[in-house]
């Protein structure tokens, strides 16, 4: 009768005005794939609305994913009260102590991940994440896109532009090795590429100096750091607009929380050194290059 009596008891209340409405899921396996839902009151609701949505049959297992975003860390709900207590933990997360907040997953078929989500998402992520794609490809990431302009007020943190905004990733699985993936995540507190605590918002001409390491941001001082390339550009337009930025310190615009944490800004400070290192090593030898010319 204990047991019954428990497993009547309803789940915690959606959250009210300082939280969404709706819970958002995942597909641990499809990064596109995320689905919004009332609270559910039981797991069979859950699962009849996850099957609706989805147009897919069971068997789909239910996991829950802390802060941890380890394939060792979930764990699976079967039953009320374990949905009632993940419910609890999403409801009662206090984002300003960890930005990283856990959430629900769904995976289809009788067998449990093999995978962590992050690595199975990386081949469909990478294409969108390589600066040689045009902004038009980031038209598939609306959920990651409005977010991270919602949390930066509709500005571009390097030059307060409010047209022509994008969000720009921190980190990238084109510029990271794969076997760190798991580790750097974990320490930039990120969840995947797709998590909103991974991205500035920026106008489309910061996007592209940011995406192919003209700007970088110094963690220790969050400046904004231009290379001499565009500061001493022939246009006194790029002249201009790059001097009036360079020293720029940058910060969260809201207290909605998600805010990329310093760690996150050091591994794309790291990146931006050395892509300018590396310029600047080039430059040296087309330089001796010619000196030689010029003796010979």
């Amino acid at each position: 009768q204990q047991q019954q009596q428990q497993q009547q008891q309803p789940a915690p209340a959606a959250p009210g005005s300082n939280h969404p409405p709706l819970l958002t899921i995942r597909n641990w396996s499809d990064a596109s794939q995320i689905l919004e839902v009332t609270f559910p009151n039981s797991l069979a609701d859950l699962m009849r609305c996850l099957c609706l949505k989805t147009q897919m049959s069971p068997p789909l297992n239910i996991y829950f994913l802390g802060e941890l975003k380890h394939l060792e860390a979930r764990e699976k709900i079967v039953d009320d009260s374990g949905l009632r207590a993940c419910l609890d933990k999403i409801v009662r997360w206090n984002i300003s102590e960890n930005p990283t907040l856990p959430e629900i997953l769904f995976h289809y078929g009788p067998s449990s991940p093999t995978k962590t989500p992050d690595k199975m998402y990386g081949k469909m992520l990478s294409a969108k994440s390589s600066p040689s794609h045009s902004h038009s490809s980031r038209s598939g990431q609306p959920g990651y896109n409005a977010g991270i302009l919602r949390r930066d007020l509709n500005r571009c943190v390097f030059c307060d532009a409010t047209e022509n905004l994008t969000a720009v990733h921190l980190l990238a699985y084109s510029e990271i090795d794969s076997p760190s993936l798991d580790s750097i995540f974990a320490k930039c507190h990120i969840a995947s590429v797709q998590d909103v605590a991974n991205g500035i918002t920026a106008c489309k001409m910061c996007h592209d100096q940011f995406d192919y390491h003209f700007i970088g941001v110094n963690p220790e001082t969050m400046r904004v750091e231009v290379s001499r390339a565009l500061l001493d550009s022939k246009s006194s337009e790029i002249r201009d607009k790059w001097n009036l930025i360079h020293g720029k310190t940058i910060s969260a615009k809201s207290t909605m929380g998600h805010w990329p944490s310093v760690e996150a800004f050091r591994e794309k400070y790291n990146v931006f050194l050395k892509a300018r290192d590396a310029r600047r090593a080039k430059q040296s030898e087309l330089a001796e290059r010619v000196q030689r010319q010029k003796v010979e």
